[in-house]
């Protein structure tokens, strides 16, 4: 069954989502279905706004639908995950604000925001003020952080580059599958004069430890599949052709287990005090840098050096990497 013989997936314009057809034997007797989802972004080879909205609304469906045992997250295109956002809708996002907002004003504006937007109509009614931009960052948290309390297991299947929003995107599943090749995964959003906006400082801590994401970040480092195993940001690495065979499996040998068991233990390590502090810290920083006069313009310095499609950027081509 796929999403053009399931209504249900029908309106997901950004994602292919695949039902695949064998069922998984859970261990009591019963089965449960896996869900193969192909991030394919109107931006061709660039994640936007589309894909996170797709997401949040993929999310809340998952959570109704308990006969979906797992979930695989994979790109649309031979050889690329989603390598990261597009710069230019944050700047279109930043230059709406109309001027720059140090940090406490930033971190004041999106604390308001992000609490408006736990309404779904007040978020969507912002979405069309200037604070769309907010609102879109609150939405893709919202959408992220979703992904790790899912009763579901979430397995990204990453082949090609995983960078800033696309590393971001594969730490907020459960697990990573990488293949091995010319593909880079890290957090390489200073070199343009922003930091990390989705949650990517937060995940990246937990998952290397701080003083490895630390430097990470702040030298805009990237690693290799056997580099990315060896600090722990993925579990398994793979040739291409199997990449996908792996991590079908690997999510199908979670679904198998109560999904009780499951969400129990990532309901544990997700959310918290803390957690949300930090991505509070996050969103404001990234705010208070993105809609300052010298982030835009490096940012839009970005876009003119990048292909429409996102094929080519100076992150794709190394051109702005260490």
């Amino acid at each position: 069954m796929t999403s053009d013989g399931d209504p249900i997936w029908t309106d997901l314009q950004a994602l292919r989502c695949t039902v695949l057809p064998d069922p998984v034997r859970t261990d009591d007797g019963g089965a449960v279905r896996l869900l193969l989802v192909r991030v394919d972004s109107p931006r061709g080879e660039l994640l936007d706004t589309a894909v996170f909205a797709d997401l949040d609304v993929l999310g809340r469906r998952l959570l109704a639908d308990p006969s979906i045992g797992g979930v695989v997250i994979t790109g649309a295109r031979p050889g690329v995950f989603v390598p990261h956002f597009s710069l230019g809708e944050i700047a279109d996002g930043a230059e709406a604000l109309g001027r720059p907002l140090p940090y406490p004003a930033a971190r004041a504006a999106y604390s308001a925001v992000a609490a408006l937007s736990r309404s779904r109509a007040v978020r969507d009614a912002l979405l069309a003020t200037p604070a769309a931009g907010l609102a879109e960052l609150a939405r893709t948290h919202q959408a992220l952080d979703r992904l790790g309390t899912l009763p579901q297991v979430v397995v990204a299947a990453i082949d090609g580059d995983a960078l800033a929003g696309g590393c971001e995107l594969a730490m907020a599943c459960d697990l990573r599958v990488m293949s091995r090749g010319e593909g880079r995964i890290g957090l390489v959003e200073v070199t343009a004069a922003i930091p990390p906006g989705a949650g990517g400082t937060q995940r990246l801590a937990r998952a290397v430890g701080p003083v490895r994401a630390r430097s990470m970040m702040l030298r805009a480092l990237t690693l290799d599949a056997d580099e990315a195993a060896a600090a722990g940001l993925v579990d398994e690495t793979v040739v291409s052709d199997d990449l996908l065979p792996t991590a079908i499996a690997l999510a199908a040998d979670v679904a198998r287990r109560s999904p009780e068991a499951v969400a129990g233990v990532k309901r544990a390590l997700s959310g918290g005090r803390a957690w949300r502090e930090g991505i509070a810290r996050e969103a404001a920083g990234f705010v208070a840098a993105a809609s300052g006069s010298r982030a835009i313009a490096r940012i839009r310095a970005f876009a003119a050096a990048s292909s429409p499609d996102g094929s080519r950027t100076p992150w794709r081509d190394r051109t702005w990497l260490p």
